[in-house]
């Protein structure tokens, strides 16, 4: 039997393209298992714990009868999918499959309401610019009506703090930052999912610089890493984008176009909390926010363990 293997990748600001990739690259394997009952055990495993749609499409099926297409959440390093039941036990079952991912839960409960945290040390004074989407620009693509992407600069090179509690899903660490360019493809990034189903992209970090690694929860507050530099006249920039999986309708995905594939993705606008201002929505301005936190901002997310532990870092 032959998988057709997509997976759909975040480039941020040219977003999003689904790309093809080998078997030994691919983020989530399937093998079977036929048990003495002649049933038919589907498990995965995985590079990352954060969570994946995984599309089954089953073919050439034979003393079975089931959904011929089913999309089941995968998440953890390992698991079991699904178990194919004969229709007669003591016959085998006949199948072929095809299979698809990609990152994220499918229309996740996401907090409206949830305030962030600014990125940075307490205190730091962060300019921030709303950027413009890439592909309405160059490719002539409309602007999704919840696009939303910020850039986040510091007069000098800082520390990245994460904004919310999350498990690292992904890391690129392979970029020297190239100077010069308004945009490129080729930028560091740390991706976050956090506990309501969301990712967030923390792009533009600096090489070697990344201080955590996959699998690993941060809270508020916790290191990530160094942002960067592409400008010499310029600031030290990241930018943060936060997305969800709203479409699951990924059969046609490995042969869509850069100018007009499908969007896998909505687009969330977070609240943040600042110094003498409270909770707000950001907006690009000249003036500089300053980083401020709670307590309860920050251990909002945290569990009792993880706040006694906590308790007595102190």
């Amino acid at each position: 039997m032959k998988a057709r293997f997509v997976f759909a990748l975040l480039s941020i600001m040219s977003f999003i393209l689904p790309i093809t990739v080998l078997s030994q690259e691919y983020p989530l394997l399937i093998k079977t298992e036929t048990k003495a009952n002649n049933s038919v055990d589907f498990f995965y495993t995985k590079t990352d714990p954060g969570n994946y749609l995984v599309s089954i499409t089953l073919n050439s099926l034979s003393n079975c009868y089931t959904t011929a297409q089913q999309f089941i959440n995968a998440n953890g390093y390992s698991g079991k999918l699904l178990t194919l039941t004969p229709d007669k036990a003591d016959q085998g079952i006949g199948y072929g499959y095809k299979y698809t991912i990609i990152r994220g839960i499918f229309k996740p409960k996401i907090d409206t309401n949830f305030v962030y945290i600014l990125p940075f040390r307490k205190g730091s004074s962060v300019y921030v610019a709303e950027l413009g989407y890439l592909k309405s620009a160059f490719f002539g693509a409309s602007t999704p009506s919840d696009w939303k992407s910020y850039r986040f600069s510091t007069e000098k090179e800082d520390t990245v703090l994460a904004a919310r509690k999350g498990i690292v899903v992904d890391i690129v660490d392979k970029y020297e930052s190239e100077m010069g360019y308004a945009f490129t493809s080729k930028r560091n990034v740390i991706t976050i999912e956090h506990p309501d189903g969301t990712i967030v992209y923390y792009n533009g970090l600096k090489k070697g610089n990344i201080l955590v690694k996959i699998g690993q929860t941060v809270y508020p507050g916790s290191r990530l890493g160094v942002n960067s530099q592409y400008n010499k006249d310029s600031k030290f920039d990241i930018d943060f984008t936060i997305v969800y999986l709203k479409s699951k309708d990924l059969e046609n995905a490995n042969e869509a176009k850069f100018e007009t594939e499908k969007g896998y993705y909505g687009f969330v606008t977070p609240k943040f909390y600042v110094h003498d201002k409270g909770v707000v929505n950001l907006k690009s301005t000249q003036q500089a926010y300053i980083v401020s936190s709670t307590p309860d901002l920050i251990n909002r997310e945290l569990t009792k363990k993880e706040l006694k532990q906590a308790s007595l870092k102190k």
